[in-house]
């Protein structure tokens, strides 16, 4: 054991700062996501149902308006203006530059709600107090993803794990004390975290202003708004997705659906966990193989981690109503039902990193932002007509059909690359992905009925973990693989 310690001690001391950083920013990622997920439980049975809707629905609608408020411009083309703009003061200036920009958008915004309140305030859900509040969280927070992003890119990870793990704990910290000390939990909970987010995004918001010096920049300005706000469509399409479902459920049923819908998303966030590692390692490789036009090795590559993830999610599947019980207690058992066909979900987001990943090394980002746009109009108007027949588990099965539209609409496209650019008919294997996507259906559809007989599951469970450990060489071979890559 002490020889492996070693051994693993030399590997890394002998890594390059970017395989280090990558290492860091995955753990990172991971712990931040898992402190998130794992802070769940202890939420669930310090708040009444519909108090943790509420807290869910307000942070659905945040992370919307972010969007509009920021224009994303800490995403898309920050990497870009990076590599650009590689003099350390240049950036300075450039940060600092943007920063105004989303400030003073922000501050558009903001007039706009002042001279609008009664109208958003019946949108929004939320009293005056509190939507002015967001609206220092919207100014503030934007600044921490530029130094994050900054961070990121120039391979500085000290500083940034130390910043996120300590904002992730505290906020989690000061947000479990402040519900137990107030009588309206829910605005606790969202206040606290507001204030954390605006004391850590508040100080990099200062701190950039006095390093990079520079307001308004024509050049800057520029080149940051032609190319971020024609990717508004497909970062906007992204978070409808993911977030409007707990919107529309709040307005359309209660803040307990929301509650119940919440407690089974955040459930299947493990299992974003697990498509995160894989997709860490695949995409360096995958991007190695095309440069390599090694087709054959991505097809096989792709089945084995489709079957990986399939099994991840079957297990998830055989275990829900246990799961449901400790996670978040006996009164959010009727979300059960919804875990199915989210979880299915990830099958199919995996499905659009494949296709995807084609497209973006082939710089055909307009077929990301179509497919995109479609999935989340989708999205809306199944969760529009559907919720108030069904319910709220409606949404859970409208989520597994607009990510099945999502990555069928990829697929068409990377199709279509595979034909113009590169002479083939497509890279993966089609009809191992059609055999295994009907599979998946099949259990996804007929899994809830077995969520009360124990013993059939545990013996289903069994025997999927024993294959899973007589085809362990297989997996582990083709991950080493991708490492060595």
């Amino acid at each position: 054991m002490k020889k492996k310690i070693s051994d693993f001690l030399n590997l890394y001391k002998n890594m390059s700062t970017p395989a280090k950083a990558s290492i860091w920013f995955l753990f990172c990622n991971i712990m931040q996501m898992g402190l998130n997920v794992l802070s769940t439980p202890i939420f669930t049975r310090i708040m009444e149902q519909e108090e943790f809707g509420i807290t869910n629905t307000y942070n659905s609608w945040r992370s919307i308006l972010i969007i509009f408020t920021s224009v994303n411009l800490s995403y898309g083309v920050f990497n870009n203006a990076m590599v650009k703009y590689e003099d350390a003061k240049t950036r300075d200036s450039y940060v600092s530059s943007m920063q105004f920009l989303y400030t003073l958008i922000t501050c558009a915004y903001f007039i706009f709600y002042l001279l609008t309140r009664s109208w958003c305030n019946r949108v929004l859900n939320m009293s005056t107090e509190l939507v002015i509040m967001m609206f220092f969280d919207l100014l503030c927070y934007p600044a921490l993803l530029f130094w994050s992003g900054r961070q990121r890119y120039e391979f500085k990870y000290k500083w940034l794990v130390i910043v996120t793990l300590a904002m992730t704990v505290t906020s989690i910290a000061v947000s479990v004390v402040a519900v137990l000390l107030s009588d309206n939990k829910a605005m606790a909970k969202i206040v606290a975290t507001i204030a954390v987010n605006v004391l850590f995004g508040g100080f990099f918001y200062i701190y950039h202003f006095i390093k990079g010096r520079k307001l308004i920049v024509p050049e800057f300005w520029k080149f940051a708004l032609l190319f971020n706000i024609p990717l508004i469509p497909h970062y906007l399409s992204e978070m409808i997705l993911t977030q409007s479902d707990r919107i529309m459920i709040s307005k359309l049923e209660s803040d307990a659906a929301t509650a119940n819908y919440t407690i089974a998303y955040s459930i299947v966030l493990l299992m974003q966990l697990v498509m995160s590692a894989i997709s860490a390692s695949y995409l360096p490789w995958s991007y190695e193989q095309l440069k390599k036009n090694n087709y054959d090795a991505l097809k096989k590559m792709g089945n084995i981690l489709l079957i990986l993830i399939s099994g991840c999610i079957f297990l998830l599947m055989m275990f829900i109503p246990e799961i449901i019980y400790v996670f978040a207690g006996s009164k959010y058992k009727d979300a059960v039902y919804c875990i199915p066909p989210i979880a299915l979900s990830i099958f199919f987001m995996f499905l659009y990193e494949l296709f995807s990943t084609v497209e973006f090394f082939y710089a055909k980002n307009i077929f990301v932002m179509i497919a995109s746009v479609i999935a989340a109009a989708l999205n809306v108007g199944l969760n529009a007509y559907f919720i108030p027949i069904f319910g709220y588990h409606a949404a859970g099965y409208t989520t597994l059909f607009c990510y099945f539209a999502y990555a069928l609409g990829h697929f068409v496209f990377y199709r279509f690359i595979c034909k113009k650019t590169l002479g083939i008919k497509e890279i993966y294997d089609k009809n191992f992905i059609l055999l295994l996507s009907a599979v998946m259906f099949a259990v996804t559809l007929t899994v809830n009925l077995a969520y009360d007989k124990i013993l059939i599951r545990y013996l289903i469970a069994v025997i999927v973990i024993v294959i899973a450990f007589l085809k362990r060489n297989i997996i582990i071979e083709k991950f080493k693989v991708m490492k060595e890559k």
